[in-house]
């Protein structure tokens, strides 16, 4: 006779994160957690003093949370003491962790505290076999500490399989979930007031860009398609979003060839969604098949709705159709991002279109619930 669900004991999830500071999937997990399957904590290892949002929204809700604090490799060793006996203080029974660091303590701890479960989110594609080769022997060590891997995508599938050589047993395909709501669900009344708040005319074309900026983005291959679009006497805006990132400098050097008051630069903005609806086009161009591991950019510009020109990398390659739901470009291709540029800014209908059937199949297929019912699944 099967047991019921009510009778047995939730299982001890402890979520292990590295140097994430803001990140709101990890609010939408503890808020919707069904608290008679898994009890969740999460241990955050910071390389600063400062406060973060993530910290205090977790002890604002009463989801159990502990702040190590570390200055360099050689706080490892304490930081490993530290997590080891959180979880034997705790009980863990699983533990899933999140970038670099969080990996390599967090599984080496769980394993000298019995843990027989653990799991690693891989939120890298080739981005260490292309500029940090090094790093692809710490990759293959995490890979074989790791009992049960996600790939977030079929690009990080193929490559822990194919490029490091994992057992594909270990390797299980989930895709980012979003809560839907969030991203289609947005009052007019927000989007006015960031438009007042940025400064953006009504009468001028936005086209945003959220990313950070980094070499593999591909932004420096936009700006010079804006610079294109401006000169052809279209007055629009250039939105650059999450703008920091090692790569600032050649990219404000691309971005010095277009006037001071046609493109605006965002560090940080709190409600996404909204400034996604104050974009007439949306722009992601990464430059190599692989260079995403995911891209949740795609996807939550899918969600609101608005039209998006993109090259083909990580998620992209499983949902984009040409002038079906994205209008698709060639990589490091300023004139194909241009001509993309034009022929939807200058076709409503399309643009509408192809906004719509974006958002139709992100609703469908990128929901939070079947990416966590997926992860549940694995920690039971």
């Amino acid at each position: 006779m099967p047991i019921s669900s009510s009778v047995l004991k939730p299982v001890k999830v402890t979520y292990i994160l590295a140097n994430v500071t803001n990140a709101i999937s990890f609010e939408w997990i503890a808020a919707k957690i069904d608290k008679t399957r898994c009890h969740l904590d999460f241990v955050l290892l910071i390389n600063h003093t400062q406060p973060i949002w993530l910290e205090q929204w977790l002890q604002q809700h009463q989801v159990p949370c502990r702040r190590l604090n570390y200055r360099s490799k050689l706080d490892f060793f304490r930081l490993f003491f530290q997590v080891w006996l959180h979880l034997r203080r705790n009980r863990s029974q699983v533990i899933h962790t999140h970038i670099f660091e969080a990996c390599l303590i967090g599984f080496l701890a769980g394993i000298f505290a019995g843990i027989r479960k653990r799991l690693y989110t891989r939120h890298h594609s080739t981005l260490h076999h292309r500029y940090f080769p090094r790093a692809v022997w710490y990759d293959r060590f995490i890979n074989f500490l790791a009992t049960d891997i996600i790939a977030i995508s079929g690009v990080v599938r193929q490559v822990l399989i194919e490029k490091e050589k994992v057992n594909p047993a270990k390797v299980h395909l989930i895709h980012h979930g979003f809560d839907l709501p969030y991203f289609t669900e947005v009052s007019q009344e927000r989007v006015e007031q960031l438009r007042q708040k940025y400064g953006l005319a009504a009468h001028q074309k936005v086209v945003g860009v959220v990313s950070r900026y980094t070499h593999f983005k591909g932004i420096e291959y936009i700006v010079d398609a804006f610079a294109m679009l401006l000169r052809s006497g279209v007055e629009a805006r250039l939105l650059l979003a999450n703008a920091l990132g090692d790569y600032k400098a050649t990219i404000q050097q691309h971005l010095a060839q277009l006037p001071a008051d046609s493109y605006l630069e965002i560090e940080y903005e709190r409600d996404m969604p909204a400034l996604y609806r104050c974009m007439d086009v949306f722009v992601h161009t990464p430059i190599e098949p692989d260079a995403e591991a995911f891209g949740q950019t795609y996807v939550e510009c899918m969600l609101t709705g608005v039209p998006a020109i993109i090259t083909l990398s990580g998620i992209a390659h499983e949902y984009a159709r040409h002038s079906e739901n994205a209008w698709v470009v060639g990589y490091e291709n300023s004139e194909s991002i241009y001509q993309g540029l034009q022929a939807l800014l200058d076709d409503k209908d399309m643009c509408e279109q192809i906004g719509k059937n974006a958002q139709n199949y992100a609703v469908n297929h990128f929901s939070f619930n079947a990416m966590f019912n997926k992860l549940v699944e694995l920690y039971l």
